[in-house]
């Protein structure tokens, strides 16, 4: 069963589903929208151990800023509408999204980084071959119902896991708390 993510933002507690989520992301990149929404919701499990996260201070970098990707990422965090998006590609580019290491996530709220990336075996390399041939000029329009086959296979694995199972996470502390000092 899937969590709903909790947020904050300017002082309210906000709750998110996936569902609500794919009614605002258009449908047409269901793998990379799976992937960031999940990978935001382990980065928000992370973040809200002693109070749900917030907003207010999240910046966000990516190594893929592919549109599902991009709209999970702004869903959940308003990082691009904030302008504390981060992109480790060209700036609405996207990777090539050649393999699992371009789905790493990095979220900081100004006391702690997270780091979260996609583990390597969870998407099949099927998928990154349908997305190469789909890239290829032009892309034949069986080329691309495989693609869109692949994308629904991959969100519903995807979203079908045990976060552990999906993602190395790592949670780094960059500030102590007041009175306390960080070894």
């Amino acid at each position: 069963m899937l969590c709903p993510i909790h947020i904050r933002d300017h002082g309210r507690a906000l709750l998110m589903d996936y569902e609500q989520f794919l009614d605002y992301h258009d449908g047409s990149a269901l793998a990379g929208a799976a992937i960031g929404w999940r990978a935001m919701e382990r980065a928000g499990m992370l973040l809200s151990d002693d109070e749900i996260w917030d907003r207010a201070e999240l910046s966000v970098s990516a190594r893929h800023d592919g549109p599902g990707v991009r709209d999970a990422l702004e869903y959940v965090t308003r990082c691009f509408t904030r302008e504390r998006f981060h992109g480790e590609a060209p700036r609405g580019q996207g990777s090539p999204c050649g393999s699992a290491v371009d789905f790493h996530f990095t979220v900081s709220d100004g006391r702690r980084v997270v780091q979260v990336a996609l583990r390597a075996g969870v998407v099949p390399e099927s998928f990154f071959a349908a997305a190469r041939r789909c890239r290829e000029e032009p892309a034949s329009m069986e080329a691309r119902a495989v693609l869109s086959e692949q994308k629904a296979a991959v969100a519903a694995a995807v979203m079908g896991m045990d976060l552990r199972e999906l993602f190395n996470s790592k949670l780094t502390l960059l500030m102590a708390p007041t009175g306390q000092e960080h070894a």
